[in-house]
């Protein structure tokens, strides 16, 4: 048994983001792989796999790859909000809905969780929960910029 090495999974992802950049799908993905064979147990190693992986264009994978973290760590919000990001970028708001409101639940101030699901909420024609959502938000953050904002294009839907 290997201890983890976090050196050697971060050389096989700049290895892989080089591949990924010079449009070398294969290379990329023996390279991801390397890199959780490195760190199995290490979630974050799949997140960022996930992620590479989906802008490499290979959706399955990185759903996969997504789920493999959240067996690992259930209870870990920032994947909860990166699945939530995949299934909204990937055409499926509702999947994305369900994420962000678990993110939530996770972690009520969780910093873009909040902000995310009203968008989405929004987008899809559900006003008045986006509305409910966003108040919960600027009253947990009320100086928050960001939400402020959000509520003035909110109000414009």
């Amino acid at each position: 048994y290997m201890e983890f090495n976090a050196d050697r999974a971060q050389v096989a992802f700049m290895l892989a983001r080089e591949a990924l950049n010079q449009g070398q799908s294969a290379d990329m993905h023996q390279y991801l792989d390397n890199a959780i064979s490195i760190g199995p147990n290490e979630v974050e190693i799949w997140r960022q796999a996930a992620i590479m992986r989906s802008e490499g264009g290979d959706q399955a994978r990185a759903e996969a790859d997504l789920l493999k973290a959240l067996e690992l760590e259930p209870d870990n919000p920032t994947l909860h909000w990166t699945l939530a990001l995949f299934y909204n970028e990937t055409g499926r708001p509702q999947n994305a809905i369900e994420q962000f409101q678990i993110t939530l639940q996770l972690d009520p101030d969780y910093p873009r969780a909040a902000y995310n699901l009203v968008v989405v909420l929004a987008q899809q024609g559900d006003i008045n929960t986006a509305q409910r959502y966003l108040e919960a938000a600027l009253r947990r953050d009320p100086r928050n910029q960001d939400l402020q904002q959000l509520r003035a294009w909110l109000s414009r839907q």
